[in-house]
């Protein structure tokens, strides 16, 4: 009996079938951590729901920037209801960076920039916050739901405090 040759484009097209199965698998595991974190959350089961959202964070370093950048959103969001507002800094900043990679929409990328600014207003760092709100301004005034509701309430709270500081809100308007 003949040995049996593979030819290259087979090998190839199967090669790359395994690595994208692999793929596929890696992003359902990160979408049912996900999951997990928010039936936490309604369970109001704060530590399990970051202990989720932590192991999505980790599990989305294997796939794209876009997946990696919403699975740190969900981790800061969750600091964040926490009030552990310096602790969501730093996954909110790479969640802003990897959106950037990912080219993603601006009203993405503001939904991050408005959380920065709520999160530098309540360590009382106004100017901080407000060099990420500024170029957020025109795409959060487009956002919709629980997103159009922070960014309004994060406006206004930069267009009352910014000026009592001695500081430009002109941008807000």
């Amino acid at each position: 009996m003949l040995p049996m040759k593979c030819p290259y484009p087979l090998a190839l097209t199967i090669v790359l079938a395994a690595t994208l199965a692999g793929c596929a698998s890696k992003k359902d595991v990160v979408e049912q951590y996900q999951r997990e974190a928010k039936t936490s959350e309604t369970e109001a089961r704060s530590a399990d729901a970051e202990a989720f959202h932590r192991s999505a964070a980790q599990r989305a370093e294997e796939l794209g920037p876009a997946e990696q950048s919403e699975a740190l959103l969900g981790l800061a969001v969750q600091l964040q209801s926490q009030q552990r507002f310096k602790e969501s800094l730093v996954p909110l900043s790479d969640s802003l960076a990897k959106a950037q990679e990912a080219g993603m929409a601006p009203t993405a990328l503001a939904v991050r920039q408005v959380r920065l600014a709520q999160s530098y207003a309540a360590l009382n760092r106004w100017q901080d916050g407000a060099a990420f709100l500024k170029p957020a301004v025109p795409a959060a005034k487009t956002l919709t739901g629980a997103d159009g509701r922070l960014a309004r309430d994060v406006m206004d709270v930069y267009r009352t405090r910014l000026p009592e500081l001695g500081l430009d809100a002109g941008f807000l308007d």
